[in-house]
């Protein structure tokens, strides 16, 4: 299922925080590199790039 940023201001609304979803766009423009980084730097080491699965 794809949540589009409207759907993501009216899951918002229903919980008493009300935003547009121009706000939520804005806010994927900024924080979208940051997570990035995060997520990347918290996985290093962890895992390759290519996973390999087998019969069990």
């Amino acid at each position: 299922m794809k949540l589009s940023l409207r759907d993501l201001a009216e899951i918002l609304l229903l919980r008493g925080l009300v935003f547009s979803h121009e706000a939520i766009r804005d806010w994927e423009a900024r924080l979208a590199s940051l997570l990035t980084d995060a997520l990347r730097q918290r996985r290093r080491g962890k895992a390759g790039r290519s996973w390999y699965v087998d019969e069990t």
